[in-house]
């Protein structure tokens, strides 16, 4: 067992499967106890129980241990089909359920005329009737979109909009007056008054004929994904959408689905996502962790942690997995609401302190987590740990949820922060979407000695200070500031500095006392030791570097050699194996953006299979030294031939061409993305031109790493340099008349454009 210092890399289709497996691996043993207090998905508990551990995972949100639950049970597609079925064939107003359904649903197909299902019918926000309808005629298989008719208005008017359906949901929801009250109501005009005449007809039925069952929670899932889909929410299937649109905003153009074709299809895709193994699930904690207990077992429920860490001994967990939960009304409004509608008011009504809640209440959330990450952390084995994982929900969600850890009582081994965009320039104190794992470990130091609140703040600026700079001089190239603020925050908790500052009565507010701390102590040294590098002019934008750099290799080129050399050395790779041999090969701090991973591996690697890479034939390390040689001599032969001196610089791959006796002309042959060798080179001053030979197969990759440096492309400016492809090299000296006085022909007028962002200009 050790820490696990790198970034462990997921893949879209396993979800956290790989990383779950890492951790387990590093820090239980068969039999151990596992818990995940706040569960999202079946993917722990299946880990755990497969690698032998015993696992008890629960949730105050009952729609995740819904989720996570139906997830583990192996459930024969022939009795889903029999309930669906069942459903369909009970009485309703004279009709089978699904014909009543389908009545309210009809339409006319445009090419043979007769009636069909509509898939969703789109509408206007505002309007009081839909515009189109898209249909799937089965008669005669034509599908599309139509303008509404107005016999597709008729439905409409069987249904009342504040009918008994729709007051038995909103009191199964909230049953007394109040601000809950108020909030499910409108809540509820997130749904059209067919959706919810449908949602309450399925609701009744499932209710009367399988409460009690297996098949109960089964069902109660295809209702969620129907909730879920179901409401004005949704925008019309193709159409773009709005960025940054606002949350629980009906789009201008919305889709009311076909609920009960949602609760249907959702069904049959559960019936086709068995559990590959089954788990042995107890009906208590109880059942996992008595002494007794075989590894391999589980306990899913809807429990809050209080109850988790009652069921379970002291010390007897060795590894906590919290995902911890958002914070603010749009993340609870809506689970709030089917929480309601699918397991009455009472199940309800514990989430109601967390709808109330502001999403910027964060000194409320830092009590609360704190409190709970303190329970949770008397549960830790002393060889235990407790993992905090989970994307980005912004720089203030993480900066919370680290100090609470912190001022729980633990003690914080590893940080790692993930990037999911390329690390551009952003806002001097803005965030990137991200990843964030942090693992900590049961505190044996004493308590802090109490400090005077100047003392503390001394100590948080100076740490402020040296966390950026080792970061920015092990990275040895501009970072962007979510980078930064993960590590510094990583040092402040290393340092019990967020520790001792909640320990301070006089200090109300601690979180944003340490928030203003960081940026004034970064304000406070940028033109002696940091500086700000600017996108461009409106200076909105900008990457954080050091004033007075070391030199240091940048840690872009060092990826990008790592890159090449695995795809040359392992032979060919999955894209997951090659991410992992990367991240191991920069662990914590230095743990690379993936972006820029697969820009080089793009660049560099021959697509053997999907998703399976090996090295370009032309680009292993002995074709690119025999190129680069030839381009060399290539330059040393015309310069000969037009009667200039020619020499190598010290075995570099520099060529210069010397007029009068003086060296006047430097060619640098690049044969990778390492353009900082532009910058470095030693030129004497004498010569009056620089000229850069870029291979085309290395075009994207320069633009890309240009991109990613405003410093390097204002540097690389600077100098003069000009660029030239390899092939119009080869091309134009191929010719019988080239002169030197012509070189300047085949410079790439505009070498160094990136789609989207506009130039790069060198100058």
């Amino acid at each position: 067992m050790g820490a696990i210092g790198y970034w462990v890399p997921d893949t879209q289709s396993e979800g956290q499967r790989q990383t779950i497996e890492a951790y387990l691996q590093a820090f239980t043993g068969e039999g151990n106890l596992v818990l995940d207090p706040f569960c999202k998905s079946a993917e722990l508990v299946q880990a755990a129980t497969t690698a032998g551990r015993r696992v008890i995972a629960v949730s105050s949100n009952p729609l995740d241990a819904l989720r996570t639950r139906v997830a583990l049970l192996a459930v024969p597609p022939r009795d889903i089909d029999s309930a669906i079925t069942r459903i369909a064939d009970s009485p309703k107003s004279g009709l089978s359920l699904r014909e009543h359904l389908a009545r309210l649903h009809r339409t006319t197909c445009p090419r043979c005329g007769k009636p069909t299902a509509a898939d969703y019918f789109v509408w206007e926000r505002g309007e009081d009737l839909p515009r189109q309808v898209y249909y799937s005629c089965p008669a005669c298989g034509a599908t599309g979109l139509k303008n509404r008719e107005e016999s597709d208005s008729l439905p409409l008017q069987e249904i009342e909009p504040r009918g008994l359906h729709y007051w038995y949901i909103l009191d199964r929801i909230v049953s007394q007056e109040g601000n809950a009250r108020k909030l499910a109501a409108s809540l509820l005009e997130l749904y059209t008054p067919r959706s919810l005449y449908t949602l309450s007809n399925l609701q009744l039925k499932i209710e009367a004929l399988f409460s009690g069952t297996p098949m109960y929670d089964v069902l109660r899932l295809g209702l969620l994904h129907a909730l879920e889909r179901g409401s004005k929410l949704n925008p019309v299937p193709g159409e773009p959408v709005p960025a940054h649109a606002p949350a629980l905003r009906v789009p201008q153009r919305y889709a009311e689905w076909n609920v009960w074709s949602l609760f249907e299809q959702a069904l049959q895709s559960l019936a086709q996502q068995q559990p590959a193994l089954q788990v042995a699930l107890e009906a208590q904690p109880l059942g996992v962790t008595a002494a007794a207990s075989p590894g391999g077992r589980a306990f899913v429920g809807h429990l809050p942690v209080r109850q988790l860490v009652s069921a379970v001994s002291e010390a007897s967990a060795h590894l906590v997995w919290v995902h911890a939960p958002p914070l603010g009304r749009t993340h609870w409004a809506l689970p709030y609401l089917w929480t309601g509608f699918l397991f009455a008011s009472k199940v309800a009504a514990p989430l109601w302190p967390l709808v109330r809640r502001r999403s910027s209440d964060w000194p409320w959330y830092l009590s609360v987590m704190r409190s709970t990450l303190g329970a949770l952390g008397r549960t830790l084995h002393q060889d235990g740990r407790l993992v905090l994982v989970g994307p980005s929900k912004g720089l203030a969600f993480h900066e919370t949820v680290t100090m609470a850890a912190a001022g729980a009582g633990l003690q914080l081994e590893t940080s790692l922060y993930h990037s999911l965009e390329p690390e551009l320039a952003t806002k001097p104190f803005g965030g990137l979407r991200g990843d964030y794992r942090s693992t900590w470990r049961p505190s044996t130091a004493d308590r802090p000695a109490p400090v005077e609140i100047s003392d503390l703040l001394t100590r948080c600026r100076e740490a402020t200070v040296l966390a950026a700079r080792e970061l920015l001089q092990a990275r040895a190239e501009p970072t962007s500031f979510a980078r930064l603020h993960s590590y510094i925050w990583e040092a402040l908790a290393k340092r019990q500095l967020l520790k001792r500052a909640l320990s301070i009565q006089d200090l109300e507010f601690p979180l944003e006392w340490i928030r203003q701390q960081v940026t004034a102590a970064l304000q406070n040294a940028v033109g002696t030791v940091f500086v700000q590098l600017w996108q461009d002019d409106s200076k909105e934008e900008c990457l954080w570097w050091l004033q007075h750099p070391d030199g240091a290799r940048p840690l872009s080129e060092r990826v990008e050699e790592s890159v090449c050399d695995l795809l040359e050395s392992s032979g060919p790779l999955d894209t997951r194996n090659l991410l992992q041999l990367v991240y191991d090969h920069f662990p914590e701090e230095l743990t690379p953006d993936e972006s820029w991973v697969n820009a080089c591996l793009t660049s560099y690697g021959n697509a053997v299979a999907p998703g399976r890479w090996q090295i370009n034939p032309s680009d292993g390390a002995r074709a690119r030294k025999e190129i680069r040689h030839e381009t060399l001599a290539l330059l040393q032969s015309l310069g000969q031939g037009w009667g200039l001196g020619c020499r190598q610089y010290q075995n570099q791959a520099v060529v210069f061409w010397t007029l009068g006796g003086e060296d006047t002309i430097a060619l640098v042959v690049l044969d990778s993305a390492a353009v900082s060798v532009l910058i470095g080179l030693t030129i004497p001053e004498t010569v009056k031109s620089l000229y850069a030979i870029i291979p085309d197969v290395r075009l994207d990759l320069v633009r890309a790493r240009l991109a990613r440096s405003p410093a390097l492309r204002r540097a690389i400016g600077a100098r003069g340099c000009k660029f030239i492809h390899d092939q119009d090299l080869v091309h134009w000296a191929s010719q019988h008349d080239t002169r030197f006085e012509d070189l300047d022909s085949i410079v790439s007028l505009d070498p160094l454009t990136t789609e989207g962002r506009g130039q790069l200009p060198l100058l």
